[in-house]
């Protein structure tokens, strides 16, 4: 697994000086849906995680997460087209 330290994107230190791994938008995904769990709950629905260069779709329910997607439609993407 790659790593990119808290504050670059380059993997230079940055400011804080923490090393954090860079993880797939599957992965991600998945732990949006771990995250959006409600205990309890047994209705389905949709989580959304829009970030800088992409934006993570979930569709599941308590028992299930039924479908994953990583689309390139980041706010910092999505600017930069618009300029």
């Amino acid at each position: 697994m790659k790593r990119r330290t808290a504050g670059s994107s380059s993997g230079r230190p940055g400011r804080v000086g923490s090393e954090n791994p860079v993880i797939r938008g599957a992965e991600e995904a998945r732990l949006i849906y771990l995250g959006g769990e409600q205990p309890g709950s047994a209705g389905g629905g949709a989580l959304f995680d829009l970030g800088g260069g992409s934006v993570e779709v979930v569709l599941a329910d308590a028992q299930e997460c039924y479908f994953t997607a990583s689309l390139k439609l980041g706010v910092i993407r999505i600017t930069e087209d618009v300029r």
